[in-house]
C-alpha cells in the first residue's frame, strides 16, 4: 500500500473474496464497549493514561490469503510503524503460534495489543525503516534472508526452499509457494500435458519436452532422449536436458544422485546462479528447480515431471502443449500448426543437434503395443493395472483428483509390450501413485514382499511416506521446513546422510568445495586445464598441481573432467594365429600354449594391465581357449567359445559384470561378443569364433610388449585379405577375414546392430553407451539378452551389487558369506536373509562358485633335502636324518580314527642333508612300511607284501607309475615316490587336531610349530628334533649353523625356473598349486648339491609334477629339453600321465584302487603289473585273502598250519589260482 496517508490495517494482506469470504466492521464512539477498552488499554499501558474516544472494529471471516499469513499492525510507505504478530509469516509455524488464537502479547490468551504512536523500534535496510521482528529476502535472488532482531538487522544465506519462487512484496521480496501445472512422461512413453491430453509416442531422437515460447518470461528449454529397450516398438526415456540461465543441466539413466552441469556431472545436492537453480534429489528422483518456479524431475529410469507456475499459461511449447486449458489444441507443431497425429506433432519438436539414424518412430499411438483383447482382458483385472481403478483399492481415495482411466488404458500397453513382466507393471503403478503424493495423497500401502517390493541400499530402508528433503551432508537439516510432499523413498538409517546418493555415517561425509560436494575418498581433476588434482579426505579437500601428459588432452568424458587420449588404436587377433599389431604390422604365428598379447613394460605413470591367450585343459583330450586380462588387483578370465564363460578373480559370474569401483565392466554386446572396458582406456572385444580386438588409447604409445606390438606407431600398410590383395582400410581388410555367422534363435543378423544392446534385467543397456555400431547377431523385437541368449522380459533375473543374477538362483553374498540370497524372476529383486557357513564348511571359491563349501582337505610333504609344507602352508626346512613324526591325531576326541605318519631321513650321497627314505604309516591296526628300496611291494606289519593290498575295504594299498598310495577309507591319504618325497592328505574334520611336523591344520601358519608338550618355538631344528621317535639308532638332529649355504644361485635359479616360468609346461598349475615354495626348494637344493645338481634338479620338479598331478591339474611333457630321463625296466614304458590301476595282475583287488594320474612306467600292452615287474598275462601269480603272489612264490597261511604256492596252469582256470602243494 503506497501513498502520504496513514492508515489502521488490523489484518494486512492481500486478499481475494470473490469466491467466498466477507469483510466486516463497526463503529462506537460511545457505551461501555469504550468504557471496557479504555479499563484494558491502561492495563497493558500502564503509563499511558489513556480515555478510548473511537473504537474501529473489523471482521474478516473466512477470507482467502495467498500466499502466506498476513499482518497486524499499522504501516505505509512513509512510516517506520507496523508490528509483526510472531509466526504470521512462517508458512511451518508450530505450537501457540501456529493459530493466532492460542498466544497473546497481553496475557490474554487470543488478544494482540500494540501501541503506534511513537517512535521506531526496528532496524533499516538500505534507509528504509524495518520493523523489529520482520524478515524480508534482500533482492530478487532470495539468496539471503533478513531478520530484524533486538541486536540490529541480521542476515544469513537462506535461499528459497525447493517448491517456492523468489517474488517482490511491499518490502523487497519474500519466497513464496506458488500454484503450478505438470506435465508427465512415464512408462514407454505416455505423455501427460500440462491440459491433461494423453497420446503415446515411440521415437527415440531427441524432443523439446517443453519450452517457454513467450518472451516476455524467464527462458527455459526441457528436452528428452529416448531409446529401444527389446523392442523397436516402443521407447523410453533415458536423459533429460534442461536449458536455463545460460546453464545446460543432464539428468541422466543410471545416475542417481548426480547431475551433469555443462558437461560435467555434479553431486546433488547443489546450485547455481547464486541459488537461482537448484538441484537435489527427493525420493528416487533427481530435481532441477528455478527461482521462477520451473521444476523438472527425473528418475534416472522411465519417468520425468515437469511443473510450471500460472504465470506460464498459455507461454509453453513442445511435447508437453502450450498449457491455455484447452487439451484440445495441444497437438500444436513448432510451425505453429494443430493436427490431429500424435506422430506429426511429435517429430516437429524434434530437438536440432540429434543425428542419430533411424531413430523415427516406427508405429503410432497405442497400435505399437499390439495387445490382443485376451491380454487387455488380463492386463487390465485387479491383479494387474486394474488395481489403479479398484474402488476399494489403495489408489481409491486418488480417483477424485487424478482420474485413474488413462493410467490404466497406459498400464495396460506396458504390459502387452512387456509380456506382463512384473517390473514393468511396478512402475506403472509406482506413476499413479507418485501423482497421488504430489497432490498431497497418500495411497494406501500397496507394495509386498513378492509384489513390487523395493530393495534398498546399504544404511538405508524404505518408508513409503518418506521426507521429500532428505538430510544429506550438505543440509542434514534439510527435512525441517520441508515444503515437498512426501513420497516412497529409501531413507537413511539414524545416524546416516546422503553423501552423492549413498548412506554414510555423519563422520564419513565429504568436502563442499567451490560450490560442488564430493564424497570422502573421491579424486577429482579441476580447471579447464586440468591444472589441480583434488582428494576430499572426510570433509577436507587437499589440491596439487597436475598436468595432462604427452599423449593426453584436458577434456570431459562421461561427465568427468580429466585427461583423455589423444587417440586410441587397435590390435586384431583373426582367425589360427594372424595378428594385427597396434601399428598395423600383420605376420603369421602358429600360437602356443599361453601367449602375450599386450602388457606393460617397465615402469608406467599409467595403469598396469596384461592380456594373454591361453590353451587351458578340459577334459582329459581336450582344450578351451581362454582370454585372461589383468589390472588393478583383477583377474578376468573368458573361455572363448559358443556359450562362454566368464570368470572374474576366479568367480564365475554372469553378464553384465561392474567391479566395486566400477573401473572394470564386461558386457555382452551381441549374442557372440563381449566388451571388457577399463575406466583407463583399454577395450578388450572378444568375438567367437572370429577375432579378439585390444584397444589401447595413446598414453600407452611406446610402452607396450607382446604380440600385438610395442605401440610406437612405426608400422607398416600391410592389410592384406586372405586372396593376397593390398588393401588400404582397416575395414574392408577387418571385413575381408569375416565368416558366415549363423544366429541362434530369437535373434537375428545386423551389418550394423547395436553394441549397446538391452539386456536383463532393467530391460536397457546397464552402462554408458559409447561404442559404434558392429556387426552380429541382435535380438528380435521383444527379446533382450541374458548372457548370450535372447529372451522375452519375463526370463530375465536380477541384478545385483554389479553382477547379474539368473531367475530363481541362489547365491551366497558378503565377504564372509553372512546372507544366502535367492532372485525371484518375477520381481526381479533379490531377496537376502542373515545366514552362515556350517560347522565344516567355509566361505570360498571352489570351481568358480563363490558360497559355503566343505572345508578343504590338508595336505602336507616332506620333500627334498627334505623341505616340508605344513597343512595350513608354511614352509621349512629341517635335516634331521632320525626317525620323525610328520602327522598324527593329538587326542583320541569326537570318535575320530587315530592315525600316525612317520618318516626316517638320511643322510643325501654324503651331502650335510637328508632325504626322506622310509614312510611307515600305523592305522586302523596295521603298520605300513615304505621304503626306497621295496618298489612295487610294502611292509604290512613286519610281512613283505606285494601290490595292491586290501584289509576289507577299510585300507588299501596300491601303486601307480612310481608312487605307492596307503588309503584309509575315514580319508586318510600318503603318497610315497619312493625316492625322496612323502605326501599326508587327511579329510576336513580333522582340522585342528593334528601334531607333528606338519603343523596343527587350524588354517593359521603362523602357529605350527608346538612340541608335543603343547610348548611353542620359533627354530626349525628345536621343533624338528621334538618330534624324533625315540628309539635305540643312530641319527642326528639337523646340520644346525652347519648347513650349507648357497653363496650365488643365479644358475640354480635358471635352472629351476621351469618350474614357475609363466608359459612353461607348468603354468598351467599355478592357480591349484603356488609354485614359489617348490620354486624356492629347487634352487636351495640345486645350489647346495654342486656337480650333484641335475639329480636334485630332477627330483625337485618330480615333486611339482606330483603335487598338481594330486591336485588333479594336467601336466604336459617337460622332460624332453632337460637331462631327467627315466629308463623303464623290460616290457614297461614311461607316461606322463598314466595309471596301474586295472592293469595289475590282481584284479579283483584292482578294483579297490583310485585311478589316479601320476608319472612314472607303465606296463606295455599285453603285459600286466606282477609286485614290481611287468608279465605277461599268462606269467601273473595268485591272490590269496587279499594279498597278491608272484607266480612260484611260497607263504604260510593263517597261523602257519599250511604253506601254500602260486603257479600257473597250463589251462586256464578261473581266480583265485591257489593250489596247495604241500604240507608240511
Amino acid at each position: 500500500m503506497y501513498g502520504n496517508r496513514d492508515i489502521i490495517a488490523p489484518f494486512w494482506t492481500d486478499l481475494d473474496n470473490r469466491g467466498n469470504g466477507n469483510i466486516y466492521y463497526a463503529q462506537y464512539t460511545s457505551g461501555s464497549l469504550l468504557q471496557q477498552v479504555t479499563q484494558d488499554i491502561n492495563a497493558y499501558f500502564p503509563a499511558l493514561n489513556f480515555n478510548a474516544t473511537w473504537i474501529f472494529v473489523a471482521t474478516w471471516y473466512e477470507v482467502a490469503y495467498f500466499p502466506m499469513t498476513g499482518t497486524a499492525g499499522y504501516d505505509t510507505v512513509d512510516s517506520s510503524n507496523h508490528f509483526t504478530i510472531p509466526g504470521s509469516f512462517s508458512n511451518n509455524a508450530t505450537g501457540p503460534y501456529s493459530v493466532f488464537s492460542l498466544d497473546s502479547n497481553v496475557n490474554v490468551t487470543g488478544r494482540w495489543a500494540f501501541r503506534i504512536d511513537h517512535g521506531s523500534r526496528g532496524c533499516t535496510f538500505n534507509g528504509q525503516p524495518v520493523q523489529r521482528g520482520d524478515t524480508f529476502w534482500s533482492d530478487s535472488t532470495c539468496a539471503q534472508k533478513c531478520t530484524c532482531t533486538r541486536a540490529g538487522l541480521q542476515c544469513s544465506n537462506d535461499p528459497c526452499s525447493f517448491s517456492q519462487i523468489c517474488r517482490p512484496t511491499s518490502f523487497q521480496y519474500s519466497c513464496q509457494t506458488v500454484e503450478r501445472r505438470t506435465c508427465t512422461i512415464s512408462g514407454d512413453p505416455h505423455y501427460y500435458t500440462f491440459d491433461n491430453s494423453v497420446f503415446h509416442f515411440q521415437g527415440t531422437c531427441t524432443y523439446v519436452l517443453s519450452e517457454q515460447c513467450q518472451n516476455e518470461l524467464p527462458y527455459y528449454r526441457v528436452e528428452g532422449k529416448n531409446e529401444h529397450r527389446g523392442s523397436t516398438h516402443v521407447s523410453w526415456t533415458r536423459l533429460v536436458k534442461v536449458f536455463v540461465y545460460d546453464e545446460t543441466i543432464e539428468l541422466v539413466k543410471g545416475h542417481p544422485g548426480e547431475a551433469k552441469v555443462n558437461g560435467s556431472f555434479a553431486t546433488a545436492p547443489f546450485s547455481l546462479r547464486s541459488g537461482s537453480i537448484q538441484v537435489y534429489q527427493s525420493g528416487f528422483s533427481v530435481i532441477v528447480s528455478t527461482d521462477f518456479g520451473l521444476t523438472v524431475s527425473y528418475d534416472t529410469y522411465s519417468y520425468v515431471l515437469i511443473s510450471v507456475p500460472y504465470t506460464y499459461l498459455n507461454s509453453t511449447c513442445g511435447l508437453c502443449g502450450n498449457f491455455n486449458n484447452h487439451p484440445e489444441d495441444d497437438f500444436r507443431t513448432r510451425q505453429g500448426e494443430v493436427v490431429s497425429s500424435d506422430v506429426v506433432f511429435a517429430n516437429s519438436w524434434q530437438a536440432s543437434g540429434d543425428d542419430e539414424p533411424g531413430c523415427d518412430a516406427q508405429c503410432g499411438g497405442l497400435a505399437c503395443a499390439v495387445c490382443t483383447a485376451d491380454q487387455v482382458a488380463l492386463y487390465g483385472n485387479s491383479a494387474h493395472c486394474g488395481i489403479i481403478e479398484s474402488n476399494s483399492g489403495p489408489f481409491a481415495a486418488c480417483h477424485q483428483q487424478i482420474p485413474p482411466g488413462p493410467f490404466v488404458e497406459s498400464c495396460v500397453y506396458d504390459l502387452c509390450v512387456g509380456g506382463g513382466y512384473q517390473p514393468i507393471l511396478c512402475q506403472a503403478l509406482n506413476v499413479y501413485s507418485r501423482q497421488c503424493q504430489q497432490n498431497g495423497i497418500q495411497p494406501q500401502s500397496w507394495r509386498s514382499p513378492g509384489f513390487c517390493e523395493i530393495p534398498c541400499p546399504a544404511n538405508s530402508h524404505f518408508e513409503a511416506q518418506g521426507t521429500g528433503c532428505p538430510p544429506t551432508c550438505v543440509n542434514p537439516n534439510s527435512s525441517q521446513s520441508c515444503p515437498l510432499p512426501n513420497q516412497e523413498s529409501c531413507v537413511c538409517n539414524q545416524g546416516y546422510l546422503l553423501s552423492g546418493g549413498v548412506c554414510v555415517p555423519h563422520a564419513d561425509c565429504g568436502c563442499t568445495f567451490e560450490g560442488h560436494y564430493y564424497h570422502s575418498g573421491e579424486t577429482v581433476i579441476l580447471d579447464a586445464d586440468c591444472g589441480r588434482r583434488c582428494t576430499c579426505s572426510y570433509g577436507s579437500m587437499t589440491c596439487s598441481p597436475h598436468r595432462c601428459g604427452q599423449h593426453e588432452s584436458c577434456g570431459l568424458q562421461n561427465g568427468e573432467r580429466g585427461c583423455t587420449p589423444n587417440s586410441f588404436a587397435t590390435c586384431w587377433i583373426r582367425g589360427p594365429g594372424s595378428y594385427d599389431t597396434f601399428d598395423g604390422q600383420i605376420y603369421q604365428y602358429p600360437g602356443a600354449c599361453r601367449l602375450a598379447l599386450a602388457k606393460v613394460m617397465g615402469s608406467s605413470n599409467h595403469s598396469y594391465f596384461m592380456i594373454t591367450a591361453e590353451k587351458v585343459p578340459k577334459g582329459v583330450q581336450s582344450f578351451s581357449n581362454v582370454l585372461k586380462f589383468e589390472a588393478e588387483g583383477t583377474q578376468v578370465a573368458i573361455e572363448l567359445a559358443s556359450s562362454s564363460t566368464v570368470r572374474v578373480d576366479g568367480q564365475l559370474i554372469r553378464l553384465p559384470f561392474s567391479s566395486g569401483s566400477n573401473r572394470i565392466r564386461i558386457f555382452q554386446s551381441s549374442t557372440n561378443s563381449i566388451i571388457l572396458r577399463t575406466a583407463f582406456g583399454v577395450t578388450v572385444q572378444a568375438v567367437w569364433p572370429h577375432f579378439v580386438g585390444i584397444t589401447a588409447p595413446s598414453v600407452y604409445s611406446g610402452l607396450l610388449g607382446g604380440l600385438c606390438g610395442n605401440y610406437n606407431d612405426d608400422g607398416h600398410d600391410d592389410f592384406r585379405t586372405p586372396n593376397g590383395t593390398l588393401v588400404g582400410d582397416s575395414q574392408v581388410f577387418g571385413d575381408s577375414w569375416r565368416e558366415e555367422l549363423t544366429c541362434p534363435s530369437n535373434s537375428h543378423y545386423e551389418l550394423c546392430g547395436s553394441s549397446c544392446p538391452s539386456s536383463c534385467p532393467s530391460l536397457s543397456f546397464p552402462f554408458t553407451c559409447d561404442t559404434r555400431c558392429q556387426d552380429g547377431c541382435q535380438c528380435d523385437d521383444g527379446f533382450v539378452l541374458n548372457g548370450n541368449q535372447c529372451v522375452p522380459p519375463t526370463s530375465c533375473g536380477c541384478y545385483h551389487e554389479g553382477r547379474y543374477r539368473q531367475a530363481g538362483e541362489q547365491f551366497w553374498d558378503g565377504d564372509q558369506c553372512q546372507s544366502f540370497c535367492t532372485c525371484n524372476g518375477v520381481t526381479g529383486v533379490v531377496q537376502c536373509s542373515p545366514n552362515a557357513c556350517g560347522p565344516q564348511e567355509s566361505c570360498r571359491i571352489v570351481q568358480g562358485e563363490f558360497g559355503c563349501h566343505p572345508n578343504p582337505r590338508g595336505t602336507c610333504s616332506a620333500s627334498g633335502d627334505p623341505h616340508y609344507l605344513t597343512f595350513d602352508g608354511k614352509a621349512f626346512d629341517f635335516q634331521g636324518t632320525c626317525r620323525y613324526v610328520l602327522a598324527t591325531v593329538c587326542n583320541d576326541t569326537d570318535g575320530l580314527h587315530h592315525f600316525s605318519v612317520k618318516a626316517k631321513n638320511e643322510p643325501w650321497f654324503g651331502l650335510p642333508v637328508s632325504i626322506t627314505a622310509e614312510v611307515f604309516v600305523d592305522v586302523l591296526g596295521y603298520e605300513v612300511r615304505m621304503s626306497r628300496d621295496n618298489s612295487g611291494t610294502v611292509e604290512v606289519n613286519g610281512i613283505l607284501r606285494n601290490l595292491p593290498v586290501v584289509f576289507n575295504g577299510s585300507l588299501s594299498i596300491f601303486g601307480s607309475g612310481s608312487q605307492t598310495f596307503v588309503n584309509a577309507d575315514f580319508g586318510l591319504s600318503v603318497t610315497y615316490d619312493g625316492s625322496s618325497t612323502v605326501s599326508i592328505s587327511v579329510p576336513p574334520n580333522y582340522r585342528g587336531r593334528m601334531c607333528g611336523l606338519c603343523g596343527n591344520f587350524n588354517g593359521n601358519q603362523n602357529d605350527d610349530f608346538h612340541t608335543p608338550s603343547g610348548a611353542m618355538v620359533n627354530a626349525a631344528d628345536v621343533f624338528g628334533a621334538a618330534w624324533k621317535v625315540p628309539g635305540n639308532y643312530t641319527c642326528s638332529d639337523g646340520c644346525g649353523s652347519s648347513c650349507p649355504q648357497c653363496n650365488d644361485d643365479q644358475s640354480a635359479r635358471s635352472q629351476c625356473e621351469v618350474i614357475q616360468a609363466a608359459d612353461g609346461p607348468f603354468s598351467f598349475c599355478h592357480e591349484e598349486v603356488d609354485p614359489a615354495p617348490y620354486f624356492s626348494d629347487c634352487v636351495f637344493d640345486v645350489c647346495v648339491s654342486g656337480n650333484r645338481g641335475s639329480d636334485l634338479l630332477c627330483r625337485a620338479l618330480e615333486t611339482y609334477v606330483s603335487t598338481c598331478q594330486s591336485a588333479n591339474v594336467q601336466i604336459y611333457p617337460w622332460r624332453q629339453n632337460t637331462t631327467c630321463r627315466i629308463d623303464c625296466p623290460a616290457n614297461s614304458h614311461y607316461e606322463l600321465c598314466g595309471t596301474d590301476c586295472g592293469n595289475t595282475c590282481a584284479s579283483s583287488i584292482d578294483a579297490t584302487c583310485d585311478h589316479v594320474c601320476s608319472e612314472g612306467c607303465f606296463c606295455d600292452d599285453g603285459f600286466s603289473r606282477s609286485g614290481a615287474s611287468c608279465v605277461p598275462a599268462e606269467s601273473c601269480g595268485c591272490q590269496y585273502d587279499g594279498f597278491y603272489f608272484n607266480a612260484g612264490e611260497s607263504f604260510w597261511t593263517g597261523g602257519c598250519s599250511q604253506r601254500s604256492g602260486s603257479q600257473r596252469q597250463a589251462k586256464q582256470d578261473v581266480d583265485p589260482l591257489i593250489r596247495k602243494v604241500a604240507m608240511y
